[in-house]
């Protein structure tokens, strides 16, 4: 199971993530992985939980994140506990790119969702890469 925890800027998104990676040209692979995208409320986690418990929650759990394109300045920051804590074997981090596009254009959406399906598909492969930026 693929299973991917959207940050709490993203938790709006899971219906049109959902219709994108399982549209008819995708749907085979979405559903041999089985993927799922669940919101943090869904796991038990509050919105403002910091980016620290999070990323171990979600390590521990064997789950995905995804968010967007944050910044990394803060000392708490992603990209902090990425380099603090990340190892080899440390699930990635699936960050949008451009989350102004991937609102606004649908095409951007479905190179995001290939991308996504596509690094999910060959999963060992992925492991402590820190954060994957798609599409």
């Amino acid at each position: 199971m693929s299973t991917i925890l959207l940050d709490e800027h993203l938790g709006g998104y899971a219906g049109y993530l959902e219709s994108l990676t399982y549209s008819d040209y995708w749907r085979e692979i979405a559903e041999a992985i089985e993927l799922r995208f669940v919101q943090l409320d869904d796991v038990g986690i509050a919105a403002g939980t910091s980016d620290l418990v999070i990323w171990r929650f979600y390590q521990a759990n064997g789950l995905y994140l995804l968010t967007d394109n944050r910044s990394e300045s803060a000392t708490d920051s992603l990209g902090t506990v990425i380099s603090a804590e990340g190892t080899a074997e440390s699930l990635p981090v699936f960050t949008i790119g451009s989350m102004n596009r991937f609102r606004t254009e649908r095409d951007y959406g479905e190179a995001l969702a290939k991308s996504l399906l596509q690094h999910l598909f060959d999963r060992e492969r992925i492991r402590g890469t820190g954060r994957l930026f798609i599409p």
